[in-house]
């Protein structure tokens, strides 16, 4: 038994034991599945979703939740969701109400079939809905946020959680009340990914899930993320028989007594159908997440090797440039030696030139010294 209360209406989730998940509902995706099957019917198109539970790790505070409510966050369904978690001694609310009116009724009435256990919870309160849960609406929704989700630090230790439209795939956390700062941090799980060639780095890039990789997923119609009811085994049918199904007045000609027998034998011929078909229930989920990985892991293969081709080719441009840096230095110098020969040669041949010069001229001095001598001997 499960309550969800929504506008101060309770709606009491009742299921026998054999149409519940082999965990049964007091589980995170018990928990889950109850409180999408409620949203679902009954958030009339509401914008702003308010939660409050208790501090109960298993159930409530957990990845799982988180996981789901970021999940709803990304369908559209809300715009912003706030998940508060009620202090340590204050752990109980309008559900524990109801609990409570059920429980005074039972102690005062003979209930021995479902039936009458819903009469009971229809008694008990004019505000309490009693709803039993179709088996195809339990889902997996662990499994589903290891798939997408990562824990966020301080889980246990904050006592609010929010989601908002503008933020898909971050979660804000706040450790006390209204008043304490509001931290966002990511949720959704890395991926490797790859950039342009252009600004390739060596360094290892990461992105998080986009959107639309996570409602790809799709965990509400998903069969990897189907839980079958676990049904009841052979030993358990025998055991019900003998020890309840045997209280049950037969009386004579009685048509209420009859009834409920004739109740507890469809309900352990439909119990005991689940259980013929549970195993071959887990092997089609087994295969599905099996293809979910493969193909998580295909992606992330082709990643490294675009990543690691992107990395071959920025090398070899980075060789090529090195290559033709190393090959121009080695031009440059190559002139610039010839540069230097040639100047030498220039300089030999005017030092040639000079040493030839030079005795030119002192003979030219030599004779216009002759021509003044013999100028002066004539005029005198």
């Amino acid at each position: 038994m499960f309550a969800v209360c929504i506008d101060r209406i309770g709606f009491i989730y009742v299921t026998p034991e054999g149409l519940q998940p082999s965990e049964g509902m007091k589980t995170a995706d018990g928990v889950i599945s109850c409180l999408d099957h409620a949203l679902q019917g009954h958030s009339d198109g509401a914008c702003f979703l308010h939660i409050q539970a208790d501090n109960c790790v298993p159930q409530n505070k957990n990845t799982a939740m988180l996981a789901y409510l970021a999940y709803l966050i990304a369908a559209g369904r809300f715009q912003h969701i706030t998940l508060s978690f009620q202090l340590a001694g204050h752990g109980k609310c309008l559900c524990d109400a109801f609990f409570g009116l059920l429980k005074r009724l039972l102690d005062c009435m003979d209930v021995d079939t479902l039936l009458a256990f819903i009469a009971c919870v229809l008694r008990s309160s004019r505000n309490t809905v009693p709803v039993q849960m179709p088996p195809s609406c339990w889902r997996d929704w662990r499994a589903f946020s290891e798939f997408t989700c990562m824990s966020p630090d301080g889980l246990t230790a904050a006592r609010v959680f929010e989601f908002d439209v503008a933020c898909p795939g971050m979660v804000g956390i706040r450790n006390g009340s209204s008043s304490a700062e509001l931290q966002w941090r990511r949720l959704w799980k890395k991926q490797r990914v790859v950039k342009e060639p252009a600004v390739f780095t060596k360094t290892q890039v990461q992105r998080g899930l986009t959107k639309q990789e996570v409602l790809a997923l799709n965990p509400v119609q998903n069969a990897a993320f189907a839980l079958t009811p676990a049904g009841l085994s052979p030993k358990r049918v025998d055991d019900i028989r003998q020890n309840i199904v045997s209280l049950v007045p037969v009386g004579s000609g009685s048509a209420v007594h009859n009834q409920r027998r004739q109740w507890w034998a469809e309900f352990l011929q439909t119990c005991s159908g689940h259980h013929l078909l549970l195993d071959g229930a887990r092997a089609a989920r087994t295969a599905a997440r099996a293809e979910l990985k493969a193909a998580s892991e295909a992606v992330e293969k082709s990643a490294l090797e675009r990543a690691n081709s992107a990395r071959t080719v920025a090398d070899a441009r980075t060789a090529g440039i090195e290559e033709g840096a190393r090959t121009a230095a080695a031009a440059g110098a190559a002139d610039s030696a010839a540069a230097n020969v040639s100047d030498g040669a220039a300089a030999t041949e005017h030092q040639m030139d000079s040493a030839s010069a030079a005795p030119q001229a002192v003979v030219a001095a030599r004779a216009v010294s002759r021509r003044r001598t013999r100028a002066e001997a004539g005029t005198q």
